[in-house]
């Protein structure tokens, strides 16, 4: 961070390579229920973490936009300063004002706290990867399809 000290911030929505492809899951606590049958169902991100979760998913979706111009607008916008600081409060007693007492956030750190959220450098790593093999398969997959893992 700026203030020159390694900060951990936690990865919301991480990724893993399933057959040949990039799956997107959720990396915060999430409900749990049964259907009628009994079968055991992984529902929404508890309330708790839905302000991280948000905060990632806009982050994910302005790096992944089809439309190149409009993520790139997302991406400049008040949202990056937003979804840092979401990041940084989820493991910190921190806000607004000590972060920029602290000057820990630039214009580089900023990037690097929203893509650690989404787990991109994982992504980076994936695409080369496929770039090398000579294809370019990727599947953002469901954001909350696999089974809620540890807290972050």
């Amino acid at each position: 961070m700026g203030d020159g000290r390694q900060w951990t911030v936690p990865i919301v929505r991480g990724v893993q390579e399933q057959d040949d492809q990039l799956v997107g899951y959720a990396n915060v606590p999430r409900t749990v229920d049964w259907d009628e049958t009994g079968k055991r169902i992984v529902g929404e991100v508890v309330p708790q973490y839905e302000d991280l979760w948000a905060a990632a998913t806009k982050w994910f979706d302005a790096k992944t936009a089809a439309d190149l111009t409009e993520g790139a607008a997302m991406l400049e916008d008040v949202i990056t300063a937003e979804v840092a600081l979401c990041g940084i409060r989820t493991n910190y007693r921190i806000d607004k004002a000590e972060v920029g007492l602290l000057k820990l956030l630039d214009d580089v750190t900023e990037w690097a706290v929203c893509d650690a959220m989404i787990d991109w450098p994982s992504w980076q790593t994936f695409l080369k990867k496929k770039r090398a093999q000579g294809t370019s398969s990727t599947a953002a997959g469901p954001p909350a399809g696999t089974p809620a893992t540890d807290q972050p």
